[in-house]
C-alpha cells in the first residue's frame, strides 16, 4: 500500500472544474502507466482510493492503493510503493533535471505535458506532487523541457536490449522495450505482417532489437523502427545489469560531414 497527495496550486476559488478534472485525470494515467511498467501487466494490478480531500488556498486530493483481487492479480508482489516513488522522481526529473524519467514512454510524457501547460490557466499556479516524504514542485520548466524531449533530432543504426512490454496496434503496430540499464521506455515500431506475431510469443520476455535508432536532443533512444530482434536466452538475460555491456548503439559515431569538417579544422 502506498499514499500519493496530488496538489492544484491556486487561489480557493479560481480553479475551474475543468482544469481540476483534466489535471487528476492525467496525474491517474501517468500512475496506471508507471503501474502498468513495474507490474508487468497491461491493465496494472494498483486501484486508486480517496482518503483526503480538502483545500485551503490549493486543492489537494490524497489517494492511497490497494491490489486488485486475486482473481485479476495472481499473488503478483505488491509494486505500489515502487509505482508512488517513480511518479514522484519522474517529475522530479522532468523538472529540474530536463531527461527522460525510467518507464515514461512517449505517450506518457505527452500527458504530462498536457497536465503541466494548464499551469497559468483557470487558476491552476502549479502543481505539489508528494508521496513518502518526498515531494516535488512541478513548474512550467517540465513542460518546456518536455518540449526539448520529445522530437528526434538524429538517427543511428544500432540495437536496444530490454524487456517487452505493451504490444499495441493502434495507430501503427508498436511495442515497448524497458531499457535493460535505464528501464527508459522505448517504442519498437514494427511491420504487422512479419512480426505481430514472434512479437506476441516474445511478450514479457528480454530481447534484443536492431533498427532505425530515433535519438532526442540529449542523445536518448526514443524510437526503434525495427529490422529484426531476438529473444535473448536465459543465461543472457540473468547477467547482472551492474556487469552488462553497453548495447551496441552506434550513438556518438560521426557522420561523414562531422568527420570531414574535424579533419578540415571546421
Amino acid at each position: 500500500m502506498a499514499d500519493v497527495q496530488f496538489e492544484i496550486k491556486g487561489e480557493k476559488g479560481s480553479i475551474s472544474v475543468d482544469t481540476f478534472r483534466t489535471a487528476i485525470n492525467k496525474a491517474f494515467m501517468l500512475l496506471r502507466e508507471f503501474d502498468s511498467a513495474l507490474s508487468g501487466k497491461p491493465r496494472g494490478i494498483l486501484g486508486w482510493y480517496v482518503n483526503d480531500l480538502h483545500s485551503d488556498d490549493d486543492l489537494a486530493i490524497g489517494v492511497t492503493s490497494r491490489l486488485k483481487p486475486p482473481a485479476q492479480r495472481k499473488r503478483l508482489p505488491d509494486t505500489s510503493t515502487a509505482v508512488a516513488r517513480t511518479f514522484v522522481n519522474g517529475f522530479d526529473e522532468l523538472e529540474h533535471e530536463g531527461s527522460t524519467p525510467p518507464y515514461l514512454s512517449e505517450g506518457g510524457m505527452i500527458n504530462a505535458q498536457e497536465m503541466v501547460n494548464l499551469i497559468g490557466k483557470n487558476g491552476a499556479k502549479g502543481f505539489r506532487i508528494s508521496s513518502a516524504g518526498k515531494d516535488v514542485e512541478v513548474t512550467k520548466a517540465t513542460s518546456e523541457n518536455i518540449s526539448k524531449l520529445l522530437p528526434i533530432r538524429r538517427t543511428a543504426i544500432g540495437s536496444i536490449e530490454g524487456k517487452l512490454e505493451k504490444i499495441s496496434v493502434h495507430r501503427g503496430t508498436n511495442f515497448i522495450v524497458y531499457h535493460a540499464i535505464t528501464n527508459k521506455a522505448i517504442t519498437c515500431q514494427f511491420h504487422e505482417e512479419f512480426m505481430l506475431d514472434r512479437v506476441k510469443a516474445a511478450l514479457g520476455k528480454r530481447v534484443n532489437v536492431s533498427g532505425e535508432l530515433q535519438k532526442n536532443i540529449k542523445g536518448e533512444t526514443l524510437r526503434i523502427r525495427v529490422d529484426d530482434f531476438q529473444v535473448m536466452s536465459e543465461r543472457a538475460s540473468l547477467i547482472p545489469q551492474d556487469r552488462a555491456f553497453p548495447e551496441p548503439e552506434f550513438t556518438d559515431a560521426e557522420t561523414t560531414a562531422e568527420l570531414l569538417r574535424r579533419i578540415r579544422g571546421g
